[in-house]
Parts: C-alpha cells; structure tokens; sequence
C-alpha cells in the first residue's frame, strides 16, 4: 500500500499532499521533540553557573553529527538518474553514481534505522533528577497554564518573542531567489550531498568553537557579528548570479560555496536557547522552552512566507531553468540581484533593530525576569498577541502555498490569479 501510494503521488506530481502528509508526521515529531527538549533544560539547571549551557550545546552538536550521517546515506542512494531531473529528456551532470535506491526503498532505509535507533533510546533513556524547586507529582494542565502566564508577565519574554520573530523572519530572511539561483547552478544530489555534509561537519566546529569560548561572553554582541557575518551569504548568491570568474554556475562552487558560513550558524545556534535555562521554573522547563522555539519555528516559516510574498514584487515568478536563456538572461540577473541586494538590506537592518531584545548575559536574563514594571496582565497579553498573531498570519499563508487552487495569490507567491 505505501508503495502504491508513493508511486502515485511522484507519478502525479502531487507535491501538496505530500506535504500534507509530512505534516502529520511532523505532528506527532513534536511529541517527543518536546519530551527530549524539556529533559535537556532540566539537566541545564543543575549544571554551575560557569558552564551552564554545556549540555544543551552538546546536544545540538550529536543532532548534526547524526545529520552527517543522513548526508552520507544520500550521497551513496540517491545520486542515480532518477534523482536528477533531465532537460530535454538527456542528463546534464556527470557526477552521478551508476547505482540508487528507489524513493520507497529510501524511506524504508529511513524508517528501519529510526526503529532501531528508537528501542535503543526506549531502553537506556531515564527521568532526570528532580530540581530542589520542583514539586512532586504531575501538573495539572491549570498549574501549568498559570506557570507560563506567569512568565509571559515579563520583560524577557517579549523580548525574547520579538527576538525569536525578528532574527528567524528577518534578520535571517531568505533570498526570494534562492531557489531560482539554485536551479541555475543546478548542483547534482551528490554535489548537494556532499555540500551539505562538509556545512555541517562546519556547523558543528561553530558549536564547539561557541561552547568553548563564547558561551560566557556578550550574547547581544555574539548575534551581531554572527548575523553581519551571515548576511555575506548573499554575495555569494552575486556570484551564481552574474557566473563570476566563470565559476559562479558551477554546481561544485555552488554547493560548497554555500555552505562555508555554516561554521558562523554554529555559533550562533543556541544564544535564545541559553536564556530559557536562566527563566524557565523548575518543572516547566518543557512549557517554556517548546512555547519559545515555536515562536522561534514561526518565524522560520514566516522567513519563507515572506520570500514568496516578495516573489511577485520582483518578477521572479516566471524565471525557470528553460526560461533562463541567453536571450533574457540579462533581464532575469537584474532581477535577481535587486532581490538580493534588497535580501541583503533587510538582513542587516533587521539585525540592527533586534538585537535590543536579545539579552546580553545570564545575569541579565535573570533581572528582565524580574523586573517589577513589566509584570503586569498587559505584557502578559501583549506577548500571547504577538505570538498568536504571527501563528495564524504563517499557517493561513503557508495553507495558501499549498493548496493548488490558491498557490496563485500574490500573497501565496504566485503571479495572480
């Protein structure tokens, strides 16, 4: 049956229920990301001051080592003739491999080694040790409700809300032509791949290289320098544009060159986490950490809705591998580097604006908590409005993405309907 069924849906092309059905299964992800999560902010808790965040970093740095891993099953299964898409019928890469798994054969491998990797972790997994401040027993869903409104009543946490929203769907807002400048430089699965595999074996140098010398030093001044410093990825993009040097479209300089600042994502991947450990009351350490990174994943889908609300506004709609020719390359470059240029303006304008709300120290994480002139019901509100406001706004235009009969809004990305 799964078989059949994903036969059917790359026979049609039917991308949107595939989405759909991704979807779900991110659903029920949640479940135990939520779970691991929680765990790792209470073991935080007990580590001292000096090297509180010691864990949480290491965390991060086995989940990309695991990710290595995934890179290197795809480079060896997924570079075959099937993997790649053909123009006019012939292949155009001649880096792939004479050997592939088939899409069903794929998720098969996937789902085996999660099965595996699960009664593993099922069977060595344990509680933490309870915190001195923790109650015994379970929450009731009302005392945990009250726990976090009791945060939300807090200058940290509408700073921390508006640095979530901010930094992910601007600071950190994506090339409305990245994916037209990737189609360009059309990279193979194994130059992808391997790309990817050598941007996070960097992004785990930027981990340890922040968990070993930044952890304790000004976070405000951490995410400047690091998002300055992201924002050179759109030069980047410049070159793939224009073909600089001749190289530019090349897939092998595409997919390596795009993944050289990973080593600066690194170290700036856990700054917002870092706070939570300091606000977080013992025993509801999951409640605020999951209540942050789903602003935090909001504003990672509100980075994408907005990359395609500004599709239209710079004509890139109509700019396709087949359409990219001679003939009006000149045109489509202009316009992929206005986009760029303004992807670039954003960044750094973004930055400038929300590092304000980004907390410079532990210490100051501690005293935004407790300060008494914010600890009223209207932060309170104020932060559930932003926070809902910026849910509904991303799921409403993220259905509209989807769903075939509206994907044509300009809001959605499209060209009009």
């Amino acid at each position: 049956m799964l078989t059949t069924l994903s036969g059917i849906l790359v026979d049609n092309g039917n991308f949107a229920m595939y989405t759909i059905l991704h979807m779900i299964v991110s659903f029920f992800y949640v479940f135990s990301d939520v779970a691991g999560d929680g765990m790792t902010i209470e073991l935080s808790k007990f580590e001292p001051e000096e090297t509180r965040g010691y864990i949480l970093a290491t965390g991060q740095m086995v989940r990309f080592t695991s990710s290595c891993f995934v890179n290197l099953f795809a480079i060896l299964s997924m570079d075959g003739k099937s993997w790649y898409p053909a123009v006019q019928g012939k292949v155009t890469n001649n880096t792939l491999l004479p050997f592939e798994l088939s899409f069903m054969q794929v998720h098969l491998v996937l789902f085996t080694v999660c099965a595996a990797l699960w009664v593993f972790m099922a069977m060595c997994i344990s509680d933490p040790p309870r915190h001195p401040d923790a109650r015994i027993g379970h929450h009731s869903v009302k005392e945990s409700l009250h726990s976090i409104w009791s945060v939300l009543k807090s200058r940290v946490m509408i700073c921390l809300i508006l640095f979530s929203l901010g930094n992910t769907a601007l600071a950190g807002m994506m090339n409305p032509g990245a994916q037209i400048i990737s189609g360009i430089a059309r990279p193979s699965v194994l130059q992808s791949s391997l790309g990817t595999f050598a941007g996070n074996l960097l992004f785990l140098i930027g981990v340890w290289i922040f968990r070993k010398f930044f952890m304790n030093k000004n976070w405000r001044i951490t995410f400047v320098w690091t998002s300055m410093l992201l924002s050179l990825q759109h030069c980047f993009e410049i070159i793939v544009i224009y073909n600089a040097w001749g190289i530019g479209q090349n897939g092998w300089f595409y997919a390596f060159g795009s993944s050289i600042l990973n080593i600066i994502q690194g170290i700036s991947q856990v700054l917002t986490s870092l706070a939570v450990i300091e606000i977080a009351p013992a025993g509801y350490e999951a409640s605020i950490y999951e209540f942050l990174t789903t602003m935090f994943n909001a504003g990672i889908t509100l980075n994408a809705n907005i990359q395609n609300i500004f599709m239209p506004i710079f004509k890139l709609n109509d700019i396709t591998m087949q359409s990219y020719g001679e003939a009006t390359k000149d045109e489509y470059n202009g316009r992929l580097a206005h986009a760029t240029y303004f992807t670039i303006s954003v960044n750094v304008a973004a930055t400038l604006i929300f590092m304000w709300f980004q907390p410079k120290s532990k210490a100051q994480c501690k005293a935004w908590l407790e300060a008494e002139s914010f600890r009223n019901w209207q932060v309170g509100t104020l932060c559930l409005v932003i926070g809902s406001s910026a849910l509904v706004f991303m799921l409403t235009v993220s259905f509209l993405s989807i769903i075939p009969s509206t994907m044509c809004l300009r809001i959605a990305g499209g060209s009009g309907c």
